[in-house]
């Protein structure tokens, strides 16, 4: 049985809507799909580009600031994933893959902190 989450899926995909936009380069969903194969075989920059494309586009835009955002997660930038989690939730407070990734990215961004943290409470504790 073939796996959807497969990475040869995502090529055909990513090659699929790279044949759509070099038609029709404002296509939404080509778009989105090129940038989300692109971050499944974690091509972390064309994702970006292709997203912030995108963006141009879509009228629910905390989509592609969310990916955008975990683009710049996998590539150990969590200041910058913070920001655009933030762009997301400024235009949609409610949008729960914005929420849950800002949180992750947070914890990255401070997780050495955190660590040294609780390092200092055990010591304290002894």
């Amino acid at each position: 049985m073939e796996k959807a989450f497969d990475n040869d899926n995502f090529l055909l995909c990513k090659n699929l809507a790279k044949e759509v936009l070099g038609i029709a380069p404002t296509n939404l969903n080509a778009l989105r799909g090129f940038s989300l194969s692109c971050f499944m075989l974690k091509e972390y920059e064309t994702a970006l580009d292709g997203f912030a494309r995108a963006i141009e586009f879509s009228d629910e835009k905390e989509f592609e600031y969310t990916y955008i955002a975990w683009s710049y997660c996998n590539l150990n930038n969590h200041i910058k994933a913070c920001e655009m989690f933030e762009k997301a939730i400024e235009i949609n407070p409610l949008y729960e893959p914005a929420l849950s990734g800002r949180t992750q990215a947070v914890i990255h961004l401070h997780g050495d902190r955190l660590d040294k943290i609780e390092q200092l409470e055990k010591n304290i504790d002894r």
